[in-house]
């Protein structure tokens, strides 16, 4: 397994389990509670959801990738964006005050895609 393999696999599967799942299964009230948000339509939980599962989908597309020799450049930008994105998003609007384990995953995970677009031969050394 690669270094990139290895964040891959992580980010897929602690955002399926802690955010996909949750948007997806637990009901509105219930959300709520856990994410601190304030929406009261289910609807945009379920939304984000599948917003989530579109991202992880794309995650393994670069596991394939990889699998096949080539590197996920695509995916890694991607990755960088939507997780140092939510990292910024969560400072900036204080519920990394709340949630602070949530916000160093985000902006870990960006900063390791941020290593392997600068390093490429770094994404493909194996563990």
């Amino acid at each position: 397994m690669t270094y990139l393999a290895l964040l891959l696999v992580t980010k897929i599967a602690v955002t399926a389990v802690a955010v996909a799942a949750p948007l997806l299964l637990f009901s509105g009230e219930r959300v709520q509670a856990v994410t601190g948000f304030r929406e009261s339509d289910p609807a945009v939980f379920r939304l984000y959801g599948v917003a989530i599962v579109a991202l992880l989908v794309g995650y393994g597309g670069g596991l394939w990738q990889l699998n096949t020799g080539v590197v996920p450049v695509g995916v890694m930008l991607m990755g960088l964006v939507s997780n140092i994105g939510a990292a910024v998003m969560m400072f900036v609007t204080g519920i990394a005050q709340k949630r602070p384990l949530g916000a160093v995953f985000f902006a870990l995970i960006g900063g390791g895609f941020a290593v392997f677009l600068a390093r490429p031969d770094l994404a493909l050394q194996t563990l």
